[in-house]
């Protein structure tokens, strides 16, 4: 019977099943870092199209705010440059005759605004004018189209802003494979995951662009 109970075989197997060797706590660590490995690009991936998809959303509903104040103003007009485009689609202003969101054209009259939920877009105010932000927390640019020179008519286009960080090349950066704008009215773009501005359309050919906008590609 002792030697039963001193069997040295039995001693192995019982401290065999009381925990994990050294190596076999090794091999569980290396699976773990391969299937890190194998996956962090994915889940990258995938964060990246979440921003792309909420930044698009951004400016949609800021494009929808705009078609709401051009209609409401009753002039076919958007905010006329980007210093105005937070202040005329949410009323956030000193000065505007109306406390919080909305605005008077003069004192007691209709209110105006805010338009589409842009009240509840991220806004960064901390620079000279305030910016609607994108997801990756970089400023949405807005451009108007407008006349941008002497001339009967004038020749119409984007003015660059002194406030914008913007394409260096403005006009060619809105412009498709036939030579005319994407769009006429009003342009909003953000610079995407990459954080650079990417034209579209460049040197005869299509781009992998990765900039987020509203305008109309066909």
């Amino acid at each position: 019977m002792q030697a039963t109970m001193n069997n040295p075989s039995r001693k192995a197997a019982r401290r065999r099943t009381a925990g994990f060797t050294l190596v076999e706590l090794l091999v569980v660590i290396l699976i773990i870092m391969v299937l890190v490995a194998v996956l962090l690009p994915t889940i990258s991936k995938v964060r990246t199209m979440v921003l792309c998809n909420k930044t698009q959303a951004t400016i949609n509903l800021i494009q929808g705010a705009c078609e709401a104040y051009s209609r409401d103003l009753a002039v076919h007009a958007y905010p006329s440059a980007a210093r105005f485009l937070v202040q005329g689609l949410t009323g956030i202003a000193d000065n505007d005759d109306k406390p919080g969101y909305g605005w008077r054209r003069v004192p007691r009259g209709k209110v105006y605004g805010p338009y589409y939920g842009a009240e509840d877009l991220q806004v960064n105010s901390s620079g000279p004018v305030d910016w609607f932000v994108d997801a990756f927390d970089r400023p949405i640019l807005y451009y108007v189209y407008e006349s941008i020179g002497d001339g009967d008519p004038p020749p119409m286009g984007y003015k660059s802003s002194v406030a914008h960080d913007g394409p260096e090349d403005l006009q060619d950066y809105l412009k498709g494979p036939d030579g005319k704008y994407f769009r006429e009215n009003y342009v909003l773009i953000s610079r995407g995951p990459n954080g650079e501005w990417d034209p579209l359309y460049e040197n005869g050919k299509w781009t992998r662009s990765d900039d987020i906008t509203n305008l109309k590609i066909e």
